[in-house]
């Protein structure tokens, strides 16, 4: 499911999906092009917590797979 909302800081349109599913990567693409986004207007934010500061993560193959389809940044967020 596609949640969205505004930026609690700036107001801009912010959508969500669970990093598990990537079958919503087609819809998150034509919005994109729709608003003919440049990839520094957009970004795959991944925000990661955890109690162990030395862990290795590897993002799931979803993000892979949204930044190939959709041209954006990716941006991490970790919190321990």
């Amino acid at each position: 499911m596609l949640d969205h909302n505004k930026h609690y800081d700036n107001g801009d349109k912010v959508a969500a999906i669970k990093l598990l599913d990537s079958s919503l990567v087609v819809v998150i693409d034509e919005f994109g092009r729709t608003h003919s986004l440049k990839p520094v207007e957009c970004d795959v934010f991944v925000s990661i917590a955890s109690e162990n500061r030395d862990e290795v993560w590897r993002a799931p193959k979803a993000v892979n797979y949204i930044l190939n389809i959709v041209n954006c940044l990716i941006v991490f967020s970790y919190t321990c």
